[in-house]
């Protein structure tokens, strides 16, 4: 049985995502610079022994392993929480602060989509994690005796009696008490429908030596409100020929100890404290520097004259002898200690990757937020902000009230549109611990004018071949301006009558600072798929049912966007294409014939028409015509009814094709 203590420090690392918004106008203008994720996690959090909800649980994440800071919620009436806003990450969740009951802890992963469909800025995601509570009224009871050598027994006072939780997820996982003078003992506010395993640890009466006892045998689940009447446990001799081992400890494979820390551990039996040696491997001050304190020759504590190092890994050698004459000697323990200050977040980073920013304004102080509490006076903390000429520019450093963040405030404004590094080192309250920093960032431009209102704007029915108008697929498009002034680009937006109510960005047209004023500008703009009218059926087709698009354009420079050109307004002015007709079926000659005859001919278009607009007739006599459509109302069979004993052919078949915009065209078949 091996039994791990562990401090759980969680932290969230916010990270802020940077977005210059042009408002200039009353347009509703979506305009992402890239996608965008947000993610939230939610749950339910239930009573593990009842299954009821349970309210008022706080609910407390954290993202990555930086102590920072850590954002917390609760449960409603329902047991229910939500959080929202949440970068991806792995997050780390601990549900408790409901008086009697465990804690849980958990973690929900939200990752990073690897595609994003077009029309997508946004992307959402959603990971649900629920908890369960164990209500802490389950418990124990009994007594302990210890078998003498001469098969006789006596109470064992103060031995240790621990109640281990199968699953770590259950915080605490680990309860434990003491028997009394008379061996009783009374382990209660147990997580009960919790699994477990009950022992008594290793224990000396000062002449006699006990081994662990496994008490319950197996894992065991305690019932509400129950405290189990365990009767009498005997405690069996060690036996003299077994070496002991180390049942548990503060140190063994951990990887966060802290660097002040004493280390302690309990044997399998009583160790001789005369024969046993240390040595940590990696600990400077050397072993001398080392005390050891015993509890019972089973439990020894370890204190340090100096603090180990931080983010250090450590090999931790035990050896000697128990009373009973065995020896032992561990040379594998292994630890590492707690990690030391580090830089966690800067308002020079543009985003959580930690990319500098090129546009700080130039009165801002320089805030760098770290791991650990700083010491600003030490020798070792000290930091300068220097030029692009790698001139020192003055300033002062200041420190926040919890001391984790440094700011430093230059004595004057930065200089605008320059590059500057701010360099040094950083120390902790712990020895030796030290952070270096070195970052660099760039001051926004000096501020320039919004650009004008573009003039112009129109659209050029040139583009594909001659005055070609829009038609029901149509996609591409060219568009015509005057340049302006101090712009160093352009935005073209588009809305339509169907899909998309506000203003989507659908091109950019960089033209730099060197442009030409008062020139004429062009660019070619593709709609994308969310403007189409049918998204099933393998085309776009943003023109359908007389949808009309909309377009505007928008200069820009540093300053932002300026007003939006005037609309331009684009709808089908096309006839439907030309048909493709079918041979006819048969003659439409039916002399002597003394029933009426039906002649076919089939009609195909590529556009969808519209049924009610779209005219069938026959000239020179009385016939019947029908249409029976196809199932996407591009074309179908044409039904001719010719009446008995007819003699007239050469007439002519008239189709007055109108599409779903109301465009007309007319189809002639001439009928032999």
């Amino acid at each position: 049985m091996k039994s791990r203590f562990k401090l759980l420090v969680v932290s969230l690392l916010i990270a802020t995502i940077s977005m210059f918004v042009f408002s200039t106008c009353a347009e509703d203008i979506v305009k992402p610079e890239e996608t965008i994720v947000i993610g939230s996690i939610h749950g339910i959090v239930k009573n593990a022994t009842t299954g009821a909800r349970l309210s008022g649980v706080t609910v407390t994440w954290a993202e990555g392993d930086t102590v920072l800071s850590v954002q917390s919620t609760t449960t409603d009436d329902q047991g229910y929480y939500f959080i929202n806003n949440l970068n991806p990450g792995v997050y780390s969740l601990i549900f408790g602060g409901k008086d009697g009951f465990t804690e849980y802890t958990g973690t929900a992963d939200i990752g990073s989509p690897d595609v994003v469909e077009y029309g997508d800025e946004v992307y959402y995601i959603t990971v649900s994690e629920d908890a369960n509570l164990y209500e802490l009224t389950g418990g124990f009871k009994g007594v302990i005796w210890a078998r003498l050598g001469d098969g006789t027994s006596k109470a064992a006072s103060g031995a240790t009696v621990q109640f281990d939780v199968d699953s770590s997820s259950v915080v605490p996982s680990v309860y434990n008490t003491t028997s009394g003078a008379d061996g009783a003992f009374s382990l209660t506010g147990l997580p009960a429908g919790a699994s477990g395993n009950l022992y008594v640890l290793p224990y000396s009466d000062g002449d006699v030596a006990y081994a662990t006892n496994h008490v319950t045998g197996h894992s065991i689940t305690l019932t509400s409100g129950e405290v189990r009447t365990l009767g009498e446990i005997i405690l069996t001799l060690t036996i003299a020929t077994d070496a002991p081992f180390l049942v548990n400890s503060n140190f063994e494979d951990e990887e966060d100890v802290k660097v002040d820390a004493t280390l302690t551990g309990t044997f399998s039996k009583a160790i001789d404290s005369a024969s046993f040696e240390v040595i940590i491997n990696g600990y400077d001050p050397g072993p001398e520097d080392l005390a050891v304190s015993w509890t019972g020759n089973i439990t020894f504590t370890i204190t340090t004259s100096s603090p180990f190092a931080v983010g250090t890994s450590y090999d931790l050698a035990l050896a000697g002898m128990s009373v009973d004459g065995n020896s032992f000697n561990f040379n594998t323990d292994y630890f590492r200690t707690e990690d030391g200050i580090s830089l966690v977040t800067t308002n020079l980073w543009a985003d959580e990757n930690m990319t500098s920013v090129d546009d700080f304004p130039v009165d801002s102080a320089i805030t760098l937020t770290f791991s650990r509490e700083v010491d600003l006076y030490s020798v070792d903390t000290e930091i300068k902000l220097y030029d692009d000429s790698n001139g020192l520019v003055n300033g002062d450093e200041t420190l926040s009230d919890d001391k984790l963040v440094l700011t430093f405030t230059p004595s004057a404004n930065l200089e605008t549109g320059s590059n500057y590094a701010i360099s040094g080192s950083v120390a902790s309250l712990l020895l030796d611990d030290v952070a270096y920093v070195y970052e660099t960032f760039a001051t926004a431009p000096a501020l320039v004018d919004l650009p004008a209102q573009v003039t112009g704007a129109e659209h050029d029915t040139t583009y594909i071949s001659g005055d070609w108008p829009v038609d029901y697929d149509s996609r591409t498009f060219r568009f015509e301006w005057t340049g302006v002034v101090g712009a160093v680009g352009y935005n073209i937006y588009a809305k339509d009558t169907h899909n998309n109510s506000n203003y989507v960005h659908v091109e950019t047209l960089p033209v730099g600072d060197d442009q030409v004023p008062e020139a004429t500008y062009s660019d070619i703009v593709t709609l994308p798929g969310s403007f189409d009218y049918f998204e099933d059926d393998g085309i776009l087709t943003p023109f359908l049912h007389g949808t009309q698009v909309t377009f505007i354009i928008r200069a820009y420079n540093g300053a932002g966007e300026g007003p939006a050109s005037a609309e331009i307004t684009l709808s089908d002015k096309q006839s439907p294409t030309s048909q493709t007709l079918g041979s006819q079926s048969g003659t439409t000659n039916n002399s002597g014939g003394v029933i009426p005859l039906e002649v076919t001919v089939n009609l195909l278009t590529g556009e969808y028409l519209s049924r009610a607009g779209t005219t069938i007739s026959v000239t020179g006599y009385q016939v019947s015509a029908v249409m029976e459509w196809n199932d996407t109302n591009t074309g179908g069979v044409v039904k001719i009814t010719i009446p008995a004993d007819s003699t007239k052919v050469d007439e002519e078949l008239i189709i007055n094709k109108v599409d779903t915009s109301g465009n007309l065209a007319t189809d002639i078949w001439t009928l032999w």
